[in-house]
């Protein structure tokens, strides 16, 4: 969703593709875990290379004096590096 930002007094909405580093095709989905990874010719050893992304889904609780809420949580990067054989996966969770 977009955010209203105030900036030089004018109220302007953030554009969240801006800080996508995804191809065009990826700044507009949202990804929820379980998507289909494939990564083609990027290791010499394995010219196609390909798993599922990780379906559970992280409980994120925001406790406001007394009250606990409990969001749905969005899964907001996924980082792949593949010489390190390493995998990040950063879910985000808001509360209005």
């Amino acid at each position: 969703t977009d955010t209203v930002y105030q900036i030089n007094g004018n109220l302007s909405k953030h554009d969240f593709r801006f800080n996508q580093s995804g191809t065009e095709g990826f700044c507009e989905s949202k990804l929820t875990g379980n998507e289909h990874v494939c990564l083609k010719y990027m290791d010499p050893e394995f010219p196609v290379f390909q798993f599922d992304l990780p379906s559970e889904r992280p409980t994120i609780t925001f406790k406001i004096d007394e009250l606990e809420v409990t969001p749905e949580s969005v899964l907001q990067t996924v980082f792949i590096n593949k010489q390190k054989e390493y995998l990040s996966m950063v879910w985000r969770a808001s509360i209005d």
